[in-house]
């Protein structure tokens, strides 16, 4: 590929140690309502785990996911599926919890900004946090129609007691 056919403009197309670290080097759109065109997936990373009892650190994942995924390509080598292509998808940033000490007062955050994603129109896909941003979470995307949850841990959540 020759200098002329680069565009650096597409952050796929840069080198991977560049830019902002969006999940997936995906174009960051914090308002999608106001988005030309709207993305139809956003990826959205809720750092908080004040619902945590033990460990406290899941707050991190969303930049740690972020910064990883900058490796990810556009096309699976294996399958040759090019995600991306089927829908337009956008880093949407993080939500901000302004009370991360009330676990009440944060989920009502959470809840709140995900009915103004899915009433952008936007399916979300969410990295997090703890186990307790679920809840807010389907609380908004399930008040209209129901809706899936995949949840995908770092570890097992189980124990010999």
């Amino acid at each position: 590929m020759s200098d002329e056919t680069l565009d650096f403009g597409d952050p796929m197309q840069r080198p991977r140690y560049t830019g902002i670290a969006s999940f997936f080097r995906l174009p960051v759109v914090e308002r999608p309502d106001l988005a030309d065109p709207a993305p139809e997936i956003g990826v959205i990373g809720v750092p908080y785990d004040g619902g945590v009892t033990n460990r406290p650190g899941a707050r991190h994942g969303p930049r740690a996911v972020r910064e990883a995924s900058t490796l990810i390509r556009r096309i699976n080598q294996a399958t040759g599926s090019s995600p991306f292509e089927a829908a337009r998808v956008a880093d949407l940033g993080d939500v901000l919890v302004r009370r991360p000490f009330a676990l009440e007062g944060a989920q009502a955050e959470i809840e709140a900004a995900y009915r103004a994603i899915v009433a952008a129109g936007v399916r979300p896909l969410t990295c997090g946090g703890d186990h307790s941003i679920a809840l807010p979470v389907l609380r908004a995307v399930c008040a209209e129609r129901p809706a899936a949850l995949l949840q995908i841990d770092a570890h097992a959540d189980t124990g010999d007691n």
